[in-house]
Order: structure tokens, then sequence, then C-alpha cells
């Protein structure tokens, strides 16, 4: 069984289709489409070819949709306040080792407490051990 090879013309409706496409994504959907033709009829490799070429603008629109839906999942922005520094602190502690840290309420930027020295602190003895 030999492989019928796209068509000259079949092949431009192709490129024609794929020109509309966003720049990102042209290259990767001229080879699919392309190869979609293989093994078709002349005839169907035509009939394929134009109904890709209608319907460019659909993928088009689509193709720019979803990447402007992946940029805002991805881009966030911190809150005014702590851009400048006003953080809604949260004291907590971690149950395994004990720790407390601070952790901003409105966008979640961490920080550590000092480890108090030992012997100081409310539990210190004053005037040399005597009560």
């Amino acid at each position: 069984m030999s492989v019928t090879r796209p068509t000259r013309t079949a092949g431009r409706l192709v490129g024609l289709a794929v020109a509309v496409l966003p720049a990102t994504q042209r290259s990767r959907y001229a080879r699919e489409l392309y190869a979609e033709l293989y093994g078709m009829t002349p005839l169907h490799q035509l009939r394929h070819a134009g109904g890709l070429l209608l319907h460019a603008w659909a993928l088009r629109s689509a193709l720019v949709a979803t990447h402007s839906e992946e940029t805002d999942m991805t881009t966030t922005t911190k809150p005014l306040r702590c851009r400048l520094g006003f953080h809604r602190w949260d004291e907590r502690e971690n149950p395994e080792t004990r720790e407390r840290y601070q952790i901003c309420e409105r966008c979640d930027a961490y920080h550590e407490r000092p480890r108090a020295a030992a012997g100081t602190g409310s539990a210190s003895t004053t005037n040399g051990g005597m009560f």
C-alpha cells in the first residue's frame, strides 16, 4: 500500500490557514495539519484543507484566549499595602518544632521570629536566684 503525499494545492491551503495563527504556535500547527493530509485522496485533501482554512480564525481566537488565560493565572500581584511594607502579620507556631513565625494574611510573606536566648524572658531568675 502506497502513502498518498499531500498535493501542492492542499499544502498551500494549509499554509494559508496557518498564516493567521499566532507566531508562537505557527510551526507546530503547520507540521500537524500538513501531516493530517497524508493518506487522503487528493479530493479529500482539498476538502480537508479548505475546512482548515475556513476555521483558521476560530482556531486563532481559541489559541489567543488560552494564552491570555494562562498568563492571567500565573500573574499574581502583591497587594499595594504589602509592597509598601505594611503587612498584616499573623503569629503562628510550627507544631513539630514549636518554632514561632509570622505570615502575612494578604500576601503570604514569611517572617521568622528570632529565638530567645537562654536565660532571657519571663522565666529568668532575678536577684541572684532568690524569690
